[in-house]
């Protein structure tokens, strides 16, 4: 797919020298989905959007995916409100989401594209986990926001490395984000005080 990234890449140089390409846009469009139309081997079959951010791009991107045999499902405005726990987390293939439910999906093993309203880096993998973590998982590491025909073709194109990385990506992330194992930590290391400090 570097031939559509390059292709937007152009296009979003072009209008930032002033040239009207909406035409460009449209047209990589409609290739990027013919192409991609014609395989369905990395296309997932359950896909969590989780936002209470309304990005248009991730709008955009749900009936793309859609359109590709995955059921989409929208947590969080403007779709249905509610709490995205561990158990509903191991239900789908691929997150598309920030901060602690980045988190949940990454120690569940499952498939995270990490993308909001700031943009973000898409899938996490080894190469890229300590730069998103360092900005909480909120897609500041990045500010690359993308239409949602070019976050169809990163999803698809990367989602079977992400799902061969998603095991390695879960034992690390097991060890800094399960929240009793630190707090486990925490409370062992008051028991390690010689004596009391005093007052």
């Amino acid at each position: 797919m570097r031939w559509l990234m390059e292709g937007w890449d152009g296009a979003v140089a072009a209008r930032a020298a002033g040239a009207d390409v909406r035409a460009v846009g449209s047209v990589l469009a409609i290739i990027a989905l013919g192409i991609l139309s014609a395989s369905t081997a990395n296309v997932p079959a359950r896909v969590a959007i989780v936002s209470n951010h309304n990005a248009p791009e991730l709008q955009d991107l749900v009936p793309l995916l859609t359109a590709q045999g995955s059921k989409v499902e929208v947590i969080g405005r403007p779709g249905e409100i509610r709490h995205f726990d561990l158990a509903l987390t191991d239900t789908f293939d691929l997150i598309i989401s920030i901060g602690a439910t980045a988190q949940k999906a990454l120690v569940r093993g499952v498939p995270l594209f990490c993308y909001d309203h700031f943009g973000g880096p898409g899938f996490i993998n080894l190469s890229n986990l300590e730069r998103a973590e360092h900005f909480n998982f909120s897609g500041r590491c990045t500010y690359n926001r993308r239409p949602g025909e070019v976050l169809l073709a990163q999803i698809l194109d990367g989602y079977q490395t992400a799902r061969i990385e998603a095991p390695k990506l879960a034992a690390l992330a097991r060890t800094r984000y399960c929240m009793a194992d630190r707090l486990s930590e925490v409370v062992s290391s008051f028991s390690r005080r010689e004596e009391p400090r005093s007052l």
